[in-house]
This record gives C-alpha cells, sequence and structure tokens, in this order.
C-alpha cells in the first residue's frame, strides 16, 4: 500500500512539474512559428478578421514585442511595423481596458504605424512612444480626410500629481476611426462630418477643449473625474441637421427633419454631467439648456399630416411643410429632456405648441400638443375664444409610432361651439389650460 501511494506521489509530482515547466516555456512556445499562427488562428477566432505577424516575442516578465503586424476588419486595414510593449504578461492579464490600459501605463510605443478605411481615410505614420522612466508619452501621426486633405495628430502626456496631465493638437483627424473605438455604436460621421479638429488640454482633472467639424463645433470647460464630465462653464454647440443626420437621429421615425439654420445649444453649467465610459444617455443632467432650432424643414410630413388632418389642418400636398421653432428651454434628468412650453408655425399658417418629456434613452415622447387660439380662430371660426384659450392633445409614444389623442380635444372643441353659439363666455376646462406662451415669439402675432 505504501509503494502505490508512494508512485501516485511521484506521478504527481513530475505531472506537476512538466506543468510548471510547460507554463513556464508557453510564451516561448507561442513565439515559435507555429505558435504564431496558433496565436494568430486564436485572435481571428476571437476578434474576427484577417491577422498578421510577421515575429512576436513573448515572455512572462520582461518586454513583448510584434513586428509586422497586420490587422483587416471589412473596409479597416491596420499595420503596424513594431510594436513593443514593456510590461509582463502577468501585468497585461490583470488587465480590463487593454487600449487605454496600456498606453496610461507609460510602456507602450508603436513604430510606424498605420490604419486605412476604404480608400478614403487613413491615420498614417503612427508613432506612440510611453517611457516609463521619463513618465511622458508622445503620440504623432499624420491623416488623410476624404477629399485627400491631410492633417495631423500631435499629443503629449505627462504624468502628473495627482493624475496624468495632457496638451493636443488633432488636425482633420477622420471621424471614421473615432466611431472604430466605440464599435460603431454612435454615429459620429453621419452627425458631425467626415473630420474633426480638435485642440484640449487637460491638467489637475480640468479639461479645455475647442472641437470643429464640418457640421459640428464647440467649445467646453469641464472636470472630468472618472469616466464623468462636470461642465463648469456655460457651453454653446452648434450643429447643422441635414438629410443624412436627420435619416440617423430619426431611424425610427417616418419624419425626417433638416434645419435651415444653424441648430444652437445653450447649456449651464450648473448639475450639468454626462458619463462618457461608458457612454450612456441615462446619465445626462442638465439643469437648464435653451435650443435654437429657428427654421427647420420636415420632410415626409405626412403622417403628421394624416393625424392632424381630422382636426381639419390641412397641408402642402408634397409633404414637405415649413416649421419655424420658438426657442425651447428644456432641463434633463437622467436622460428624459423636460420641455417647457414652446411655441411653433407650422406650414407657416398654423400657430402650435408642445410641452411635455421627451425620453432620449428609450427614444420616446410623453407630452401635448397645444392647438392656440389661434388655430381655433382660423379652422374652426370660433371667434370668441380669448387670445390665452387652448386645447391640448395627449401625444405619447416611440418616435417610430408616435400617438396623437383627438378625442378629447374633439369633445371641448365641441364644447366651445355650443357655447359660443349659446353666447357664453367660453372657459377654459383645468385639463386644457397649460401655461401661458413664452415671450418672445420670433414670428410676431398671427391671424
Amino acid at each position: 500500500m505504501k509503494k502505490i501511494i508512494k508512485a501516485h506521489l511521484w506521478f504527481l509530482g513530475i505531472l506537476f512539474s512538466v506543468s510548471i515547466i510547460l507554463v513556464a516555456a508557453l510564451p516561448s512556445i507561442i513565439s515559435t512559428k507555429s505558435g504564431t499562427k496558433l496565436f494568430v488562428k486564436a485572435l481571428e477566432h476571437h476578434f474576427g478578421g484577417t491577422y498578421e505577424v510577421g515575429e512576436l516575442h513573448l515572455n512572462w516578465v520582461g518586454t513583448q514585442q510584434a513586428s509586422n503586424v497586420k490587422i483587416l476588419q471589412g473596409r479597416r486595414h491596420v499595420d503596424v511595423e513594431n510594436l513593443s510593449l514593456y510590461m509582463s504578461l502577468f501585468k497585461m492579464i490583470k488587465m480590463r481596458n487593454y487600449p487605454l490600459e496600456l498606453v496610461f501605463s507609460g510602456n507602450l510605443r508603436i513604430q510606424n504605424g498605420a490604419v486605412h478605411y476604404n480608400n478614403e481615410s487613413s491615420v498614417t505614420q503612427i508613432n506612440i512612444s510611453a517611457v516609463n522612466e521619463s513618465k511622458m508619452i508622445y503620440v504623432t501621426a499624420k491623416t488623410t480626410v476624404p477629399g485627400g486633405e491631410e492633417g495631423s495628430i500631435n499629443i503629449i502626456g505627462k504624468q502628473g500629481t495627482p493624475s496624468w496631465e495632457w496638451d493636443g493638437v488633432i488636425i482633420k483627424m477622420p471621424l471614421v476611426f473615432v466611431e472604430f473605438v466605440h464599435e460603431g455604436k454612435y454615429p459620429f460621421r453621419a452627425l458631425a462630418g467626415d473630420y474633426q479638429t480638435i485642440v484640449f488640454d487637460y491638467k489637475n482633472s480640468i479639461l479645455n477643449l475647442t472641437a470643429n467639424c464640418p457640421k459640428l463645433s464647440f467649445k467646453t470647460k469641464g472636470k472630468l473625474e472618472e469616466g464623468t464630465f462636470f461642465l463648469l462653464e456655460p457651453m454653446t454647440i452648434y450643429f447643422m441637421l441635414d438629410q443624412l443626420g436627420s435619416e440617423v437621429l430619426f431611424k425610427d421615425s417616418s419624419v425626417r427633419p433638416i434645419s435651415s439654420d444653424q441648430i444652437v445649444f445653450q447649456i449651464q453649467p450648473k448639475n450639468t454631467r454626462f458619463t462618457f465610459f461608458p457612454l450612456h444617455m441615462n446619465s445626462l443632467q442638465i439643469s437648464s439648456m435653451t435650443l435654437h432650432l429657428g427654421k427647420m424643414v420636415l420632410k415626409n410630413f405626412g403622417t403628421l399630416s394624416d393625424l392632424l388632418s381630422i382636426m381639419s389642418l390641412q397641408f402642402r400636398p408634397n409633404k414637405d411643410v415649413p416649421i419655424w421653432f420658438q426657442d425651447a428651454a428644456i432641463s434633463v434628468e437622467d436622460g428624459i429632456a423636460n420641455v417647457s412650453r414652446t411655441e411653433m408655425l407650422v406650414d407657416n399658417t398654423y400657430e402650435l405648441g408642445f410641452m411635455g418629456k421627451i425620453n432620449l434613452p428609450s427614444k420616446s415622447v410623453d407630452g401635448n400638443l397645444i392647438l392656440t387660439a389661434q388655430v381655433l380662430r382660423k379652422v374652426f371660426h370660433l371667434k370668441s375664444v380669448p387670445p390665452s384659450f387652448t386645447v391640448m392633445m395627449r401625444t405619447e409614444g416611440p418616435f417610430s409610432d408616435v400617438q396623437i389623442h383627438k378625442t378629447r380635444a374633439l369633445k371641448e372643441i365641441g364644447r366651445v361651439v355650443i357655447a359660443e353659439r349659446a353666447k357664453l363666455p367660453v372657459v377654459p376646462t383645468p385639463t386644457n389650460n397649460p401655461p401661458p406662451a413664452r415671450q418672445p415669439i420670433p414670428w410676431g402675432n398671427i391671424q
């Protein structure tokens, strides 16, 4: 019995020793040509795409190196001549966010890298030098945007106290590569344009940033802590909503608004914050914002036209209807926008209003469409209604299927018609008594 136990112990000891040797030799095995091929196949299986690695040198405690790396994923083509990580495999295994942690660790070096997209946009001559000893990170690159225009990237990072400090100038950075970082979840190009130019500095958790894109521009100052941005100064955003941007923003709706003028967001800093990492609309908090939509054109107005035609509101047959908006006063809590009563002039004829909530994360509406006294006089010939009199119609549902409930509104209009014929005073009911219209109204008095 003792001999059997002793034999088992010897076997377990030999097995344990062999396991230790294999684990210790694993980086060297992967670094061979055969091992590299297996490693590449594992990458392709896990991340998709096609990978090539010329040479690979791994070890548990020293520097990790790779050369002649090629990655082809769809229309994206990545080339890196030399990549070095001055970090042990033990430490790499513990990482959760590889790209960011590798850069901020101060142990990454990329020589002559390039990223191409669809042969129209590229970032070339990428050189990243992150040296732990000097606590500095240098990033330089050349860029090319659709149309052949060239730009550049120059970023310097310095490890300060208690966090990193950054200064950067990015000229004509193709936005398609920003979409790659977010795995295509956010259509930045459709909303902002093909490229962005950014000047920024980040010190002691304070971020100053100026961004200019073909369809979007802003300047901001705020505090960035643990992925959440806290606005410190008033911020103004300028935005042009064209056909492509409208198709993306309102893809769940049949209506396609297009701006005739710049859309302007004026955001006050008090209690304004937004979480970027991870990016979620339900983290958006804004205590006070003014939204200038100005004059817009609603393409494919048919859906709303059909709904409102029951109220005897008639629109032009081509279904592209101009709308002129009063500046809207908005607050946002947990991604839900609370819109104060806002007037709009539809088709240069009907003055309507809206107030209620817009749920940005769920893309839905819960509010009231307001028929003003001007509409009641013009459409229903109710001459005796006072200027402040309104009829509200419940408006709710997802952007793809907004419902305007008309039954109660029709009953209210019927009540007013009877009162007028009987020459009785027209008094609003409690359910049809919204706050008065805010001033100024840009189009003045419409009869």
